[in-house]
């Protein structure tokens, strides 16, 4: 028997009275109704609910509308019997109904107390409650109503059921019952490929089954599934279970994770404090995005990480501790060749760990602790209260930051607030930004408010994605978050790509991959696209296809003025010649549209050698270098890694010589060509092989999570004989370097020639890159000895940290830097744009 609610909202809509259904007129009314019942005893603002039901373009006679909605509404529930009352209120509209008359609210209680019961061990009784909870569900809420802030706010609730679904079957795993649940299962992963809590229990249970090899091949395609269609790993969970698997732990303890538990903590581990999840509100993100979920509990632990470290007054932990260092080993899936030499820990299996890295956030001052300046719904994360309610930043008047509000469709942000820290968290944890302002753009129009807002109160402006090059920090003035511009396209007949300020690499070489193509990235697949390629671009593909910003077709620019530009070689063709290079001291990128190139694979990877083969290995890669075909990219980098457990024993505490290389051509002669290379020594691990484009991130492994650290290059015009004596004496196996990594990247070929439509990269001279990545507070001592060998110019993206803040000039010819500090006085006279690596008006 169905149980019969006032208001059903798992599915369609419907409303039952004493007298039957009540026919609700119309998607505006229904979408009303949803939203009051969602947020059901909450007063929720007009200005949400008119966003809810027109979107961003209300007409003129909106609030009229809606308050005829409103008033059809309430003669419906009298002339039905409906159990329920809308009350007017000066913000806005609640409805005041008991939660047991509305189907999502006796959900969101069914399954707290479910897992509640579950605490105490699985039983039947506590299956059927969570089976009660699930069957209430009949489709997704707002079902057949087009409203983008609904589809919005209904996600979480979404991520709730399956949430509540994966805990279900969790408890049936646990009292043996892995053949009932096969069909259930497998019918939700094939509709949810990419929920990895819902593949590990399938795989589990076809393990108990006795079906080991439909396991296995269930563990390779979700793996294949995420490397082709997002460009990144399956979790360690999965990859466990699979390891498990291989081993024959048939008795072994494989529960992906505990009733309960928040996704991303890992299998066994629940949270400190608290129940493990809260109805109505309460809840872990969403996996559906690997990379913003990660993203987001990132933030979280950083957060209680300056707790800690505050309460132990002011002393830090090591800049070492879980800083994310690890993720520079090689791929556990690798085709490798080991030594019969490397024993220990990590010789066999080298796990790609995950950590979070420490950021030290300076203390707030008195002003700094103001609450956010906000306006909306009650909602968690929404612009909440009046500005007649809130303190105000000093820079601006209640009633100018108000109208930047009414202006954006993301939040604005200031000191004080929840989000404020959450929406600065960067990659590089060496500085961090401290505006007045931070704008969350989600459209072009939000960044040209953004600017606009600065450009009246004579504010400096910053732009950050994801924080991997940060300079000085911001300490005042707007800085516009672009990481939700994130949409990337794929044009295969024409061979671009076209990106939003906020695109990382990853989404589009898996995108660009469907179609056998690849664009000119880095070699961190995390990097923002629009940073990367402003700043001249150098990557595995460098040697054949030239700079990154060598092949942009298009770009939109929002200048000073706050008007949005669509610059080309044809329009604007001055801003055109320095964006390519200048990095973003023109104007603010809002999209990029780029070329690809025609690769699909690679003989590419890494090889591994013990510190003392690194004097050979450089002497051999140096004359070998000379001889290479442009369609080798390579590089050797000298590492020195902590002695941490999540680092594999062989690179532990120890200097190893690392040599990367990419190469286009066949696998016949790339084995070849590396054989001279090969011949040097017994390596610790060769993991150089045939590879998809989609695993290039595997060539270099840079680091994946957060970490600070001072990155610095300069550019050389050779490397003789004298040069690598040189470095093997600052950095080689009898040194007393520290550098984490020091690394020589070979240029030449189409990096030394012109782009076809000229540009402002200014490195084109150069033989090699020689480039630093130190903890911080280390000195610069490597770069420094070897400037008897530099052009005098560096490379302007590895750079990263408050002493290159005025480095910027030191990476273009002096005809490049006049030239582009003359477009500066043009396009940006009050010097906003100042933030970053940026330009100056006066060269």
């Amino acid at each position: 028997m169905v149980q019969q609610f006032s208001f059903r909202i798992l599915g369609p809509l419907i409303a039952h009275g004493t007298g039957g259904q009540i026919k609700l007129s119309g998607d505006r009314q229904r979408i009303l109704l949803t939203m009051l019942l969602i947020d059901a005893n909450r007063i929720i603002e007009a200005d949400r609910l008119l966003r809810a039901i027109w979107d961003d373009a209300p007409p003129a006679t909106a609030r009229s509308q809606l308050r005829i909605c409103v008033s059809s509404l309430r003669r419906q529930f009298t002339g039905g019997g409906v159990a329920a009352t809308i009350e007017t209120h000066k913000s806005g509209y609640e409805i005041k109904v008991a939660e047991s008359e509305v189907d999502l609210h006796v959900f969101l209680s069914l399954v707290a107390r479910a897992r509640a019961a579950a605490d105490a061990g699985p039983s039947e009784e506590t299956v059927r409650a969570f089976q009660h909870a699930l069957g209430l569900w009949r489709g997704p809420i707002g079902a057949g109503l087009d409203s983008a802030l609904l589809e919005t706010v209904a996600l979480k609730f979404h991520e709730d059921r399956y949430a509540a679904l994966e805990d279900r079957f969790e408890l049936e795993l646990q009292l043996g019952r892995h053949r009932r649940i096969l069909g259930d299962l497998t019918h939700h992963v094939a509709e949810n490929p990419f929920r990895e809590t819902l593949a590990a229990q399938l795989m589990i249970a076809l393990f108990r089954s006795g079906r080991t090899a439909e396991a296995l091949s269930l563990y390779r395609q979700t793996r294949r599934r995420f490397s082709d269609e997002l460009g990144i790993e399956p979790g360690e969970r999965l990859r466990t279970i699979e390891q498990r698997i291989l081993g024959g732990e048939v008795d072994c303890d494989l529960s992906s994770r505990p009733v309960g538990a928040v996704p991303g903590h890992g299998a066994g581990q629940r949270p400190e404090a608290g129940p493990a999840r809260q109805p109505h509100g309460a809840g872990a993100p969403a996996a559906q995005d690997r990379i913003a979920s990660l993203e987001a509990e990132i933030a979280v632990l950083r957060e209680a990480y300056t707790r800690l470290a505050d309460g132990a007054g002011g002393r830090r932990p090591s800049p070492f501790a879980a800083s994310g260092l690890h993720a520079l080993v090689p791929a556990p899936w690798r085709p490798v060749r080991l030594s019969p030499s490397v024993e220990g820990e990590g010789a066999g299996h080298l796990p790609r760990l995950r950590g979070v890295g420490p950021g030290a956030r300076p203390q707030q001052t008195p002003d700094q602790r103001r609450t956010r300046v906000t306006r909306g719904s009650s909602g968690p994360g929404r612009k909440e209260r009046t500005m007649a309610e809130q303190p105000q930043a000093p820079a601006a008047s209640r009633e100018t930051l108000d109208r930047l509000i009414t202006q954006v469709r993301g939040e604005v942000f200031t000191p004080g607030d929840a989000e404020y820290e959450a929406e600065l968290s960067g990659f590089n944890l060496i500085a961090r930004h401290r505006p007045d302002v931070v704008v969350q753009a989600v459209t072009e129009a939000d960044v040209q408010a953004a600017v606009r807002f600065a450009a009246a109160l004579d504010l400096p402006v910053g732009v950050q994605a994801t924080g991997h090059g940060i300079a000085a920090p911001a300490d005042g003035g707007v800085l516009i978050s672009t990481r939700r511009m994130n949409a990337v396209r794929v044009d295969a007949r024409n061979r671009t790509a076209r990106v939003e300020a906020g695109a990382r690499w990853h989404q589009v070489i898996a995108a660009a991959a469907k179609h056998g193509l690849a664009p000119l990235n880095g070699s961190s697949h995390l990097v923002g696209v629009v940073g990367y390629t402003l700043g001249g671009g150098l990557g595995p593909l460098g040697r054949q296809y030239g700079y990154a910003a060598d092949h942009v077709v298009r770009i939109r620019l929002v200048t000073a003025d706050g008007a949005l530009r669509d610059v080309t070689a044809e329009q604007h063709g001055d801003l055109f010649w320095g964006l390519r290079g200048g990095k973003g001291s023109l104007g603010v990128v809002t999209a990029m549209e780029f070329g690809l190139m025609p690769v699909a694979r690679l003989y590419g990877g890494g090889i591994y050698f013990p510190g003392d083969l690194s004097g050979p290995l450089l002497r051999t890669w140096r004359r070998w270098t000379a001889g290479v075909p442009e369609a080798m990219t390579s590089s050797v980098a000298l590492l020195r890694l902590p002695d941490l457990p999540a680092i594999p024993a062989f690179l532990r505490d120890r200097l190893v010589a690392h040599l990367r290389v990419a190469y286009t051509g066949s696998d016949a002669e790339g084995e070849e060509l590396l054989r001279p290379l090969r011949a040097v020594g017994p390596a610790l691990l060769d993991a150089v092989g045939p590879m998809p484009y989609t695993a290039v991130a595997d060539i270099h492994r840079d680091p994946t999570e957060p970490l600070p650290y001072h990155e610095r290059n300069i550019v050389l015009r050779e490397l003789d004989e004298s040069a690598v004596a040189g470095l093997l004496a600052l950095a080689g196996p009898e040194s007393e370097g520290d550098d984490l990594v020091v690394e020589l990247r070979h240029l030449g070929g189409a990096l030394s020639r012109p782009a076809a439509v000229p540009n402002a990269v200014g490195s084109r001279d150069g033989a090699f890159v020689l480039s630093t990545l130190s903890l911080p507070g280390s000195p610069d001592l490597v770069l420094r000895g070897m400037a008897p060998w530099g052009t005098g110019l560096r490379y302007l993206n590895f750079l990263a940290g408050p002493d290159t803040a005025d480095a910027a000039r030191e990476c273009f010819p002096e005809a490049t830097r006049a030239r582009l500090a003359a477009l500066k006085a043009a396009y940006d006279p009050h010097d906003m744009f100042r933030l970053g690596h940026a330009i100056r008006r006066d060269g």
